[in-house]
């Protein structure tokens, strides 16, 4: 039997040895399996950051990927799960709404709940039970009990509605070392707009009834089309069409209590409009 590669996505960062342990942990299990990092740098307890990258990396990974991340938020439940996806992958992850985007994509065959008792006192559940996985000495089927897939916890999201020329959507997530936002409404539906690079649009973000943001911005291949602290419309390497500042940080200009609200980032909304033919964004 073929093992399966395991990818691993966490907050821990790389100032200490807590991402070190994980392989540590995987080793001991087995120590011919290949363990490849996903990313260590999400934001301390952000699922939304979370989500984003599991989205934009996993779908790259080899059929039979186990994909642990974990990433608990602060201020709820962190349940353990494992998820079977439509095309074989595995993903152990809390039930927080680190799923929630690839749940809206792609969609998953199967949840079971993960025991983490089960480890040992020693190591860390999630690269234990991803070893079992990958190794063949546990399956999927072998995990805790099947529950719902329409019971996994989401966090807020706003849903996309495009048409000709213009989009409806809301914010998926903010890249904070940027300030960049990745937007609800994927590259793909956002073609159908018919919006080219080189147009302008205009581009309303509000939260509930106050406008925060209101003016031309060009949609274009990159930061250089535009001037520095110019705003501008790109599709962005999560998949999803983003929004930013040239050389400036749009969520501190335009979102600084998105910390403190309760949806987070679900709480604003964009309306992305064609510009009248012949008008540029300044």
């Amino acid at each position: 039997m073929q093992k399966r590669l395991i990818a691993i996505e966490t907050d821990y960062g790389t100032a200490d040895g807590r991402a070190a342990k994980l392989v540590g942990a995987v080793k001991r299990v087995d120590a011919s399996l290949e363990v490849c990092f996903a990313n260590h740098a999400c934001p301390r307890g952000n699922i939304l950051f979370a989500g984003t990258m599991l989205y934009n990396s996993l779908a790259f990974f080899p059929r039979d990927t186990v994909y642990a991340c974990i990433v608990e938020r602060a201020d709820g439940e962190n349940p353990p799960c494992a998820a079977k996806t439509h095309d074989g992958k595995l993903i152990l992850a809390p039930d927080n709404g680190s799923l929630t985007i690839w749940l809206e994509n792609f969609g998953i065959a199967a949840l079971r709940r993960l025991d983490a008792a089960q480890a040992p006192a020693d190591m860390n559940p999630y690269a234990w039970f991803a070893a079992r996985l990958a190794n063949g000495t546990l399956a999927f089927d072998g995990l805790g009990p099947e529950y719902p897939v329409e019971s996994a916890q989401r966090f807020p999201m706003r849903g996309a509605a495009v048409g000709e020329g213009y989009a409806e959507c809301g914010v998926l997530s903010v890249m904070e070392n940027f300030g960049n936002l990745n937007l609800s409404v994927s590259i793909e539906r956002f073609e159908q707009t018919g919006i080219r690079f080189g147009d302008t649009v205009r581009v309303t973000l509000c939260c509930g009834e106050e406008i925060r943001f209101d003016a031309d911005v060009r949609y274009d291949r990159s930061f250089g089309f535009t001037a520095p602290g110019a705003p501008i419309l790109f599709n962005g390497s999560s998949g999803y069409v983003g929004l930013g500042l040239n050389q400036a940080s749009f969520s501190d200009q335009y979102m600084k209590d998105r910390r403190e609200l309760p949806d987070g980032v679900g709480a604003y909304a964009l309306v992305i409009r064609k510009a009248a033919a012949g008008k540029e964004a300044s």
